[in-house]
């Protein structure tokens, strides 16, 4: 893909699931500890975002960075797993977990409750 096609995918993107999360560009901003006029550059497709950014919307919009980056069209890869498969919150868990700006203490209490619940299903006899 050309960069420019790229780059209006990420901004169509990171728009798109800052307005589903209905997330006010001033709180992204806060959040993400940068200008308004960033945030709007950004989904201008006028201004690169940053990995800390993308990875500040991901958490925040509650999307997966592959969706922001156009390598997968599930923004919720998590809601698209069946719930007699894994239960949508540890898979969604599962898949935030080595998210950079988690705190440590709340990684480490989120990764051990996830290796739980995870070891739990393993141990289920199949057909379950």
């Amino acid at each position: 893909m050309r960069p420019d096609r790229f780059r209006k995918l990420v901004a169509r993107r990171c728009a798109q699931a800052r307005h589903d999360a209905e997330l006010p560009v001033a709180d992204l901003a806060g959040r993400l500890k940068v200008h308004v006029n960033d945030v709007h550059r950004v989904e201008a497709g006028e201004q690169a975002p940053s990995a800390a950014y993308l990875a500040g919307l991901a958490a925040a919009a509650e999307v997966s960075a592959d969706y922001l980056l156009g390598r997968s069209e599930l923004a919720r890869p998590w809601d698209a797993v069946p719930t007699s498969a894994v239960p949508p919150g540890l898979l969604r868990d599962a898949l935030l977990l080595a998210h950079p700006d988690r705190h440590p203490a709340e990684r480490q209490e989120q990764a051990t409750r996830v290796t739980q619940e995870l070891n739990a299903l393993l141990a289920r006899p199949h057909g379950r």
